[in-house]
């Protein structure tokens, strides 16, 4: 595609030059003019024509009331963490250095910015200045509309939507102390926003919350033989039915249990002591707290999950529900991430990031008819 272009401008490097060879704020400059004339150009029939046919630019599928009171609810249930009003843009290739995104999943603008789709990275960038400047522990919630470029086939979910994240940064403590904590105070917002939803109209039937760690997948994983190229290849976040595919087609088993040290004794030996450690500790101390507190839903370890497994860096959290339909969902999803470490060089940070979606509660969880 890139030859075809260069042979229609007649400039056989174009691409290269583009890229390379022009500052930044040079090519700005250059695409700004170009988009200016082209806007100049345009008529009222091809303002309709591109709302037709370009689903980045159709209004959601949802009643804007509905969101409001999610996000009510939401915040409320989050009421430890500080809530920020992020900017709809972001500094280009955030999602890219932080997250290792392919930047055509991200809509980039012509200013060197792009256009958010993920709030946990903004809230990084956010987290790791807020820890420079000396704050010792930083927690951030923020509800956005977020857009996604990748195309989703899956009944619910959409270029665009409204998603509800959490962030926590700070330093690393004993024993894992950190972990603990913030996934401790993570999973509690969320399972709050869950159970207060019966009282506006929202039934969620069987709530799950997966624990794992990345490490842990990854090796228990390649102990029974699984490809992990191909799982790569194959899992899609926003396609959780899919993520047991390749098991199945690989003859793995998946490995979830409500007590994971006798499976991990057993797996993994001595090897991943830390982050075995770690997960007894979730058993010990975080599930049994919020079991107590949320005593109808289910708390488990997945020793084999096989999404965003190169995403995440330790911890993993997951939170599935049955809707009305009878189709079981993932509601929310996060884990520890690298990214404050990268970002002020110091590998003694740490950051915990979750995200729950919103829109996707609006569509599936309602009781009322969507619009």
């Amino acid at each position: 595609m890139l030859e075809r272009i260069a042979r229609t401008a007649r400039v056989p490097e174009l691409a290269d030059v583009l890229a390379d060879r022009i500052p930044s704020a040079d090519l700005s400059s250059v695409l700004l003019h170009a988009y200016r004339q082209r806007s100049a150009r345009r008529a009222p029939a091809d303002l309709m024509a591109q709302r037709e046919r370009d689903a980045t630019v159709a209004a959601a599928d949802v009643d804007a009331r509905r969101l409001n009171v999610l996000d009510r609810l939401a915040f409320a249930a989050a009421e430890r963490f500080e809530a920020l009003e992020l900017a709809p843009v972001c500094p280009l290739a955030t999602n890219t250095v932080l997250g290792g995104i392919d930047q055509n999943n991200v809509l980039a603008t012509i200013r060197n910015t792009e256009v958010l789709a993920d709030p946990t990275t903004a809230q990084a960038l956010e987290c790791a200045r807020r820890r420079r400047l000396g704050d010792s522990h930083v927690r951030l919630c923020a509800s956005n509309r977020v857009l996604r470029m990748q195309p989703f086939d899956v009944p619910g979910f959409t270029r665009h939507f409204r998603l509800f994240a959490l962030a926590s940064a700070s330093r690393a403590t004993p024993s894992h102390g950190f972990e603990l904590a913030a996934l401790r105070e993570h999973l509690a917002a969320h399972l709050r926003l869950l159970i207060a939803l019966g009282t506006e109209g929202y039934r969620c039937h069987d709530i799950t919350v997966e624990v794992s760690h990345s490490r842990i997948a990854r090796a228990v994983l390649a102990h029974a033989g699984a490809d992990l190229d191909q799982i790569r290849s194959r899992v899609r976040s926003h396609a959780p039915s899919e993520a047991a595919e390749p098991l199945d087609e690989q003859g793995v088993s998946r490995v979830i249990l409500r007590d994971p040290l006798p499976a991990m004794n057993a797996i993994l030996g001595s090897e991943l002591a830390g982050p075995a450690r770690l997960l007894a500790s979730v058993h010990r101390d975080v599930f049994s707290a919020l079991g107590r507190q949320f005593p109808t839903v289910d708390f488990v370890f997945d020793l084999t999950r096989t999404e965003a497994l190169d995403y995440y860096a330790g911890a993993m959290l997951k939170i599935s529900a049955t809707d009305a339909t009878g189709v079981r969902l993932g509601l929310a999803d996060g884990g520890c991430t690298p990214w404050t470490q990268r970002l002020l060089s110091d590998r003694k940070e740490r950051l915990l990031v979750s995200g729950i979606g919103l829109s996707l509660i609006a569509t599936r969880f309602s009781q009322q008819p969507t619009r």
